[in-house]
């Protein structure tokens, strides 16, 4: 079996762009500007009811900037067993969707047989129990 040729390594990277050289920053003089936006604070409400807790704002994780580097046939690798998983999860949900079937079936079954013994109760004159 001929293998294909290991490709360079994959290099996953932060949106973030990288800072330019010291000697490209001297050359041509940027402007820093903030990663997040800026908004004015705004005024606290004040809880009239001694009771009620003000609401914890949510806390962000900070923007990850690591990255990692994978062989090609780790990467092939990975792709292989996310098919994997994808066609074995079909498959279960499809056997999920069988067996819902056998038991909406053995449900309509199951009354139709109470049905009739309830009809053969009545005419043979016998209380339901």
């Amino acid at each position: 079996m001929e293998s294909a040729p290991e490709a360079a390594p994959l290099r996953l990277v932060s949106p973030v762009p990288a800072q330019p050289d010291q000697a490209q920053q001297d050359e041509h003089p940027t402007k820093s500007i903030p990663s997040t936006p800026t908004t004015p604070s705004m005024p606290q409400a004040a809880f009239t009811d001694p009771s009620a807790t003000p609401p914890i704002p949510p806390v962000a994780p900070p923007p990850s900037q690591d990255f990692i580097t994978i062989s090609s046939s780790e990467f092939r690798g990975m792709v292989l067993l996310f098919r994997t998983l994808n066609t074995t999860h079909d498959a279960l949900f499809q056997h999920m969707r069988d067996i819902q079937a056998q038991q909406d079936q053995h449900t309509t079954i199951l009354d139709q047989h109470i049905a009739i013994l309830s009809q053969i109760q009545h005419h043979l004159g016998l209380a339901p129990p």
